[in-house]
């Protein structure tokens, strides 16, 4: 049986599919999801955040805004060791700077959340409960 991984989606108003840091996001680097058709990210060399188990993701998505997780897969999987600071999104640059490993200093970036892996391109495929009994 293929691993699972799980993709955590902020909901729009307009029932579209958008990454969880959208708000933080430029809008020329802002990712739409569709169930069942491949995600990449908007910049090339960037990848996409996923959780290689299903509580890692309900703990990151319980503590967030309204959002959903879903199965999905993935293509060009890499462990995730940092990311970058959340003040830092609001600037393309910063993001280009940070996946080309330049201009970057060490209080930029934070560790990733436990589970987070990486990700060259995500499909959502199912809509996952989303209550703690699982």
């Amino acid at each position: 049986m293929p691993q699972k991984y799980y993709k955590i989606v902020a909901v729009l108003k307009n029932k579209s599919k958008v990454s969880v840091i959208h708000e933080d996001l430029p809008p020329n680097m802002k990712v739409k999801y569709k169930l069942g058709r491949w995600t990449k990210p908007k910049y090339a060399r960037s990848k996409l955040f996923v959780f290689g188990d299903l509580l890692h993701a309900k703990y990151f998505a319980a503590a967030g805004d309204e959002c959903d997780i879903y199965e999905c897969e993935i293509k060009g999987m890499e462990e995730g060791k940092t990311r970058l600071n959340v003040s830092n999104f609001l600037c393309a640059t910063n993001i280009r700077n940070f996946w080309q490993g330049k201009g970057i200093s060490l209080g930029e970036v934070r560790p990733v959340q436990n589970g987070t892996i990486l990700a060259s391109a995500v499909k959502l495929t199912k809509k996952v409960n989303l209550t703690f009994d699982q």
